[in-house]
């Protein structure tokens, strides 16, 4: 699996699209996910996303899809020096597939968007996404699921910044033959991994 990037600092109009349009998006929201222990229905910072938040330690959340890739977004990376914008995302969260561990991801350093799996067998699959705190550091928020019938790639940069004012979001716009297949925050907040997940083995340019 690859992902062939070219750079370009041309000035484009942005594309309304968030997703591919092979890929099927479902909200944390939808009626068909279920959720264990104490999750908030939230809304977080200016992009007012709607997802679930939760700082119990051993919450979690299952969904059963069919699909052969899947990819989980995850909302802000809120931190305790964002006052007024709600609880900080410092908890890990933990993904499984099918009862079997595929990644673990420490949500205020890593990015949004994160690769479960990739090459599942066809039919439904179960995915389980649990929240764990570490010492006195909790929350993780959740804003929903991409799944689509070929590979999913993961692009990512490190980004810093200077605390408060220079690096609060980092945004990704991607483009492939001229046309925007991607536009969307990669990662709130300052010094850390910004994750973009996009169909691999393709050429993008890719302006941050």
């Amino acid at each position: 699996m690859y992902l062939v990037l070219a750079a370009s600092l041309q000035a484009e109009k942005l594309n309304p699209n968030v997703f591919p349009t092979d890929w099927e998006w479902t909200s944390v929201n939808d009626e068909m996910v279920t959720t264990e222990g104490k999750w908030i229905d939230d809304r977080f910072r200016f992009a007012d996303a709607a997802h679930k938040y939760t700082t119990e330690d051993g919450a979690c959340v299952r969904w059963r899809f069919v699909g052969t890739s899947v990819a989980v977004r995850l909302a802000g990376q809120n931190t305790s020096s964002y006052p007024g914008t709600g609880l900080p995302s410092h908890g890990k969260l933990s993904i499984y597939i099918d009862g079997e561990l595929t990644n673990e991801v420490y949500s205020a350093q890593h990015g949004r968007e994160v690769v479960a799996a990739n090459n599942l067998s066809a039919g439904p699959h179960e995915l389980k996404l649990v929240h764990s705190t570490i010492g006195d550091a909790a929350g993780l928020r959740i804003e929903g699921f991409i799944t689509s019938s070929k590979p999913i790639g993961l692009f990512f940069i490190s980004v810093t910044g200077e605390l408060q004012e220079y690096m609060n979001d980092a945004r990704f716009v991607v483009s492939q033959n001229g046309k925007i297949v991607r536009s969307t925050i990669g990662r709130n907040w300052l010094t850390g991994s910004a994750h973009l997940c996009l169909p691999s083995g393709n050429v993008y340019d890719v302006k941050i």
